[in-house]
C-alpha cells in the first residue's frame, strides 16, 4: 500500500516537473524469485514491480521508498552517498502465488538513514570495496553495517561478497525477539550486466546466495530455521525522459 501511494503521489507531481531540464526519469521492471529482508525471509514466490525512478540534478535520487544523495564523479575513483530509505515486509505489489501474508509480514514501517562510500579501481575501475551504513530512525534505532568488495569475471560479468554486522535490537526487528547482536549475513553475488536492451534498456540480472551468520538468528522467530536464501533477480530500467 506504501509504494501504491508513492506511485499516486509522483503521478499526480509529474505534470508539475516533467518540464524542468534538471529532471531524468528513469522506468524499471523488477522481477525476483523470492523475496528476503537481510536474510529473512518475508515472500517465497515469484514476484514483479513496475515504477519509475526520478534524479533531479544528477544528483539527487527518488527511488522505491527512499531519497539519497548520490556524489560520484565519472573521472573519480571515489563516491558516496547520503539518504534516507524506509522498510517493510508488506505482500509485493503483484506475485506469482495468492497468498496472504503471515508472520513473515508482521515488522512495522522503519526508516533509515544510510550512507554509503565506495572505492573503485583496477582496469576501467572494475574493481571495488564499499561500506555502507544504516541508523534506523522511528522503530528500533540502531546501527546495521555492510562491507563488500566486487571484481569482474568474464565481459559483463562480475562478482560480489558482502559482509553484514548489525546490533541486538536491529536483528530482533529483522529476524526476531530472540535474535542476539552478531554477523548479520554472508552474501555471495554473481551479476550479469547486458546493456543492449530495445529502446536503449539495460537488463542487470543476478543470483544471489545468502546465510544469515548467528545460530540464534537463523532460528529466531521471523526466520525458523530458513537462514539460508538462495534468489534470482532480473532488473530492466529504460530512460524515459
Amino acid at each position: 500500500m506504501k509504494q501504491f501511494l508513492y506511485l499516486v503521489l509522483v503521478s499526480f507531481l509529474l505534470p508539475y516537473i516533467s518540464w524542468a531540464k534538471n529532471l531524468d526519469i528513469d522506468l524499471g521492471v523488477f522481477f525476483r524469485t523470492r523475496t528476503h529482508l537481510r536474510g529473512a525471509p518475508t515472500w517465497n514466490y515469484p514476484t514483479l514491480m513496475i515504477g519509475p525512478s526520478f534524479t533531479l540534478f544528477e544528483h539527487y535520487k527518488i527511488r522505491g521508498p527512499g531519497v539519497v544523495y548520490e556524489n560520484s564523479p565519472k573521472d573519480s575513483q571515489l563516491s558516496w552517498s547520503l539518504g534516507l530509505h524506509g522498510i517493510d515486509d508488506d505482500k509485493p505489489w503483484f506475485t506469482f502465488k495468492d497468498k496472504d501474508e503471515d508472520y513473515r509480514n508482521q515488522r512495522n514501517f522503519a526508516l533509515e538513514l544510510a550512507s554509503s562510500v565506495k572505492y573503485k579501481f583496477g582496469e576501467k575501475k572494475k574493481h571495488f570495496v564499499e561500506t555502507k551504513i544504516y541508523r534506523e530512525l522511528i522503530e528500533y534505532q540502531s546501527l546495521f553495517c555492510e562491507f563488500s568488495f566486487g571484481l569482474p569475471l568474464l565481459p559483463f560479468t562480475s562478482t560480489e561478497y558482502a559482509l553484514a554486522i548489525g546490533e541486538k535490537d536491529t536483528h530482533q526487528y529483522l529476524y526476531g525477539t530472540s535474535a542476539v547482536s552478531g554477523i548479520s549475513y554472508h552474501q555471495l553475488s554473481l551479476k550479469v550486466v547486458l546493456p543492449f536492451l530495445p529502446w536503449g534498456g539495460v537488463l542487470i540480472n543476478n543470483l544471489s546466495k545468502l546465510w544469515i551468520g548467528e545460530k540464534e538468528n537463523r532460528h529466531a522467530e521471523l526466520v525458523r530455521g530458513q537462514g539460508d536464501t538462495l534468489s534470482f533477480s532480473s532488473f530492466a530500467t529504460w530512460k524515459v525522459y
